[in-house]
């Protein structure tokens, strides 16, 4: 099934999926409607957030999902919404899609915070968004408190880099390794090229299991659909395998796909000099999803 969203689902079914879950549709006077109003096919989906300025309501579970065109979307469509969320069991946990210049998802809250969440997003409706990646530092004295993946494998690199331990795997990570991009300088030493491509690593989430095989011995930053993008996450890579320091940042992307929607991704990267099973020097890269970080989507 085609998907509005670009990005791999994180929950247990994938967007525009309403197979043994309970769904709506609602109309620009605020009505529900059957979902089946709207066919599943990406364009019919796509008509109904902006052109029908409708909105979407899942149901499965204690899980339910709101999806929304923030500057599309019908005044009543948004009351009704606000309603659901009013009338659902404190304990549901509650999942916001909107399209804000891309598709942003927003995990993990209760129905009173996803209620003032939309409250807070709906001024928005008319303000253009910047389109592009932004990135926040922050001091490695806090990477062990950027996420459990993030410390793991930081702990792991930090053992054996103190240890001077042989190096395993094609990052240096060993047991870590699915989780990680790893690239290695090519002959002339000035291009850093995509060596491995952990199976579970966020890069995979968001461009699928095909780019995980196509992308390797590309160059950094010319291996996925969006350019910008790569050019902007990559510019520090050099720095890192020059000095040997850890790197932590925050990043909040705008990401392009073909055929598809874009999406906004958010999570927290760490980058390390590392070896690989043969001792030829690595940049690793090992990022973890997360909503709260040290971008806002919208600035207040």
């Amino acid at each position: 099934m085609d998907e509005v969203l670009g990005i791999k689902d994180l929950t247990s079914t994938s967007p525009g999926d309403t197979k043994g879950v309970y769904a709506v549709w609602i109309d620009d006077s605020g009505r529900e409607v059957p979902h089946f109003f709207v066919d599943s096919a990406i364009e019919a989906r796509r008509r109904a957030f902006t052109f029908m300025i409708m909105a979407e309501v899942v149901k499965y579970g204690p899980q339910l999902i709101l999806r929304w065109n923030v500057k599309n979307v019908s005044p009543q469509a948004v009351s009704t919404a606000a309603v659901v969320l009013a009338e659902s069991a404190p304990e549901t946990i509650v999942t916001l899609e909107f399209f804000w210049g891309a598709w942003a998802r927003e995990s993990g809250l209760k129905p009173a915070g996803a209620l003032r969440r939309m409250i807070d997003i709906a001024p928005y409706a008319h303000v253009i968004p910047f389109l592009g990646t932004n990135m926040h530092s922050i001091d490695t004295i806090h990477v062990r408190h950027e996420g459990d993946l993030i410390r793991r494998t930081f702990e792991h690199w930090d053992t054996d880099h103190n240890n001077g331990a042989y190096p395993t795997g094609p990052d240096g990570l060993g047991p870590y390794s699915g989780f990680s991009l790893a690239f290695n300088y090519d002959t002339t030493e000035s291009n850093l090229m995509i060596s491995h491509v952990g199976k579970s690593s966020t890069a995979v989430s968001v461009f699928g299991d095909a780019w995980a095989t196509e992308s390797l011995g590309r160059a950094c930053v010319r291996s996925q659909p969006d350019f910008e993008y790569e050019e902007r996450v990559c510019s520090d890579y050099d720095d890192v395998m020059a000095s040997g320091d850890i790197k932590v940042d925050h990043v909040r992307a705008f990401i392009r796909h073909p055929n598809n929607d874009p999406v906004w991704v958010t999570y927290k990267r760490l980058l390390m000099r590392s070896r690989n099973s043969l001792g030829v020097p690595t940049l690793v890269a090992v990022s973890e999803w997360a909503d709260d970080i040290a971008i806002p989507l919208m600035a207040a």
